[in-house]
């Protein structure tokens, strides 16, 4: 058997009922709001503080987007099986083939290469030509 909530109101957003297990202290009674309409609120704050930061928020977008290329490079090199091995004709062909059909870590998987082989080898290619 649960407990009875301390204190039931109502959200002064949306006004859905709501429970607290702690009673707010009375200045915020009319200020409480629903779980959805919080998670709303911090949605509009953070867009607002994106408008006014967009340096900031440039900035952590590359460090999110660092952080993940790391992973799947290093993930790469844990999965790949010939490294400094030259690329045979047939890897190189299958690699025109396939460049623009399945994504580069989809080709590092199958070619048994790094991540980082495929793109400088893509490199080199499209710079040969």
């Amino acid at each position: 058997m649960t407990p009875a909530p301390a204190w039931s109101g109502f959200c002064g957003t949306c006004g859905a009922p709501i429970t607290r297990d702690k009673v707010p202290p009375p200045c915020h009674e009319k200020r409480m709001n629903c779980a959805a309409c919080t998670k709303q609120v911090r949605i509009k704050a953070r867009a607002n503080w994106r408008s006014n930061h967009p340096e900031a928020e440039r900035l952590n977008r590359r460090r999110v987007g660092r952080r993940r290329t790391e992973r799947v490079r290093a993930e790469s090199r844990e999965l790949a099986e010939s490294t400094g091995a030259k690329w045979t004709g047939e890897e190189e062909a299958f690699l025109m083939r396939n460049i623009n059909v399945i994504p580069q870590r989809e080709i590092a998987l199958r070619l048994g290469r790094s991540m980082s082989s495929v793109e400088v080898k893509i490199w080199r290619l499209r710079n040969q030509l």
